[in-house]
């Protein structure tokens, strides 16, 4: 007689940091994956953390930084490769929400290199999965893609997830309603 089983399997990244100012580890970290960064950020974070970026990298690695258009697109993502090779870059650095990170996982396994990942809402499991979400540029769901491996590495800036708009984190009017529950 067979007995039934159930496997449970966990697939986490190479690395996890996590705590108030954990952004200003991002140099490390980064060059525990390589030696020159191709930073993919939102408009969120050029505007409050670019200085806390810049400073936390200057000392590890040259990099460069790109804008994220908005859409984890084919035709962002194609963009976003072109930029990784034309850098020479060895290591993505995806800082932003769930659309920016998904972005940048598929531009590191489209460029085969490592990947560092700064989410900045709490509000999606996009950080450490190896899950991205391809749309139209228009927004309209396209396809999930499944990547080979999840992010190298993960930095959780509490302080930073704590400033996001409290629309990213299912509360309105500073009230919390339980839809990101």
């Amino acid at each position: 007689v067979a007995v039934g089983f159930m496997l449970a399997t966990a697939i986490f990244p190479g690395r996890y940091v996590q705590g108030d100012n954990a952004l200003s580890a991002l140099g490390e970290e980064a060059a525990r994956q390589g030696h020159r960064a191709l930073i993919i950020a939102d408009s969120w974070v050029h505007l409050h953390l670019m200085p806390q970026i810049s400073e936390g990298l200057s000392d590890y690695m040259p990099w460069l930084v790109e804008t994220f258009n908005g859409e984890c697109s084919d035709e962002e993502i194609d963009r976003l490769v072109i930029q990784a090779e034309e850098a020479d870059c060895d290591v993505i650095i995806g800082i932003g929400g769930g659309k920016t990170l998904d972005t940048a996982k598929v531009v590191a396994f489209m460029h085969d290199c490592r990947l560092v990942v700064v989410p900045t809402l709490a509000s999606n499991d996009s950080p450490c999965s190896s899950l991205s979400i391809i749309y139209y540029k228009d927004s309209r769901f396209k396809r999930y893609l499944q990547l080979p491996r999840n992010p190298d590495a993960v930095i959780v800036d509490t302080g930073v997830i704590a400033r996001a708009p409290p629309s990213q984190l299912g509360c309105r009017y500073g009230r919390c309603t339980g839809d990101a529950l």
